[in-house]
């Protein structure tokens, strides 16, 4: 009996130390698994953080266009600014009406309604870039280009005239492309 015990003895040694060995593996990979999911969540944080910065710089670039658009303007506000835009047409018959008669339009109605105030601005930036491209394409028919130039200005000055005119007239406030903002 006695080899029996010292037999088993030596299982229970066996097995005390096969414990404590696993013990340890299992200490070590759950400090290991901890640092992981340290880092990882210290990773997770890191990229959160960023995300966040990204959004607010992309927010901060796209800063939002200031545009005015209150209450649906009346019948009669839509006809004035209507009559703004197709004031330019004037310019056909008496040279530089294209900006005294919107102008006298603008001058005359800007204080009592807001929404011609708006298209009056704006058909006043177009024009003034119209003359300014008209001058340029003037100066540069010494070398042939400008007479293209001017033609081209002609007529997108025309349709968006016109096209100005119609989108006033629905209610919807117009941009003009390609304008230089010089009233404000």
């Amino acid at each position: 009996m006695s080899e029996e015990k010292e037999v088993q003895g030596e299982v229970i040694e066996e097995s005390v130390e096969h414990t404590e060995a696993n013990s340890q593996e299992n200490s070590d990979s759950t400090a290991t698994n901890e640092s992981t999911t340290n880092e990882s969540t210290a990773n997770n944080e890191q990229q959160e953080s960023r995300a966040q910065e990204q959004n607010a710089q992309s927010q901060q670039q796209e800063a939002p266009k200031q545009s005015f658009e209150p209450a649906a303007p009346s019948s009669d506000e839509r006809n004035w600014a209507m009559f703004c835009h197709l004031a330019t047409m004037s310019g056909f018959i008496i040279p530089f009406f294209s900006i005294i008669g919107p102008l006298i339009v603008w001058l005359i109605k800007r204080d009592e309604m807001e929404y011609v105030n708006y298209h009056g601005k704006e058909v006043l930036n177009f024009q003034i870039t119209i003359a300014l491209a008209m001058f340029v394409s003037a100066i540069l028919t010494v070398i042939l280009i400008g007479v293209v130039m001017m033609f081209v200005v002609g007529i997108f000055w025309f349709v968006m005239s016109i096209i100005g005119g119609v989108k006033a007239s629905s209610g919807e406030y117009f941009e003009y492309p390609f304008t230089l903002r010089l009233i404000k």
